[in-house]
């Protein structure tokens, strides 16, 4: 048997580690960081790989719901500005929103600036107040 010289391993197939890991993992909590500012967009999704693909093919045609993240992505004159950076996995999408609600309450609350602001009128401690309460659902379920 011949080895075909343009044969790669399947696990070579990936262009960088987040489309390894959305290939892995289909939900979780991710962010989309300006390489160039360091500023950064979080979200969450049931699908990740979907989810990026969106976001760069409405960035690309300058469409993206998020005028701040389309301004610096216009500015640049490209969406390879942004890294597309997988967070946390989860299937649960309560669980994801809530995640990504820490993230932009914990960014704010360091001036960092994050391209999407807080969301929810819930206070700090009613979030981790629920990430708990999944967090012990979660446990008991396996138990």
């Amino acid at each position: 048997m011949t080895k075909n010289k343009n044969y790669k391993p399947r696990h070579n197939k990936w262009k960088n580690e987040y489309e390894r890991i959305c290939y892995i993992v289909n939900g979780g909590v991710y962010r989309i960081r300006n390489k160039l500012t360091g500023r950064c967009y979080y979200g969450h999704s049931l699908n990740l790989r979907d989810r990026f693909t969106k976001h760069k093919d409405r960035l690309a045609v300058g469409k993206h719901h998020n005028k701040a993240l389309q301004a610096d992505c216009d500015e640049a004159g490209t969406v390879e500005i942004f890294a597309y950076e997988p967070l946390a996995a989860t299937t649960d999408k309560h669980l994801g929103q809530l995640l990504e609600n820490v993230l932009i309450y914990e960014a704010q609350e360091k001036n960092l600036n994050p391209y999407n602001v807080y969301k929810s009128n819930e206070p700090k401690q009613q979030i981790q107040s629920s990430l708990w309460e999944i967090t012990n659902k979660s446990i008991k379920e396996q138990n």
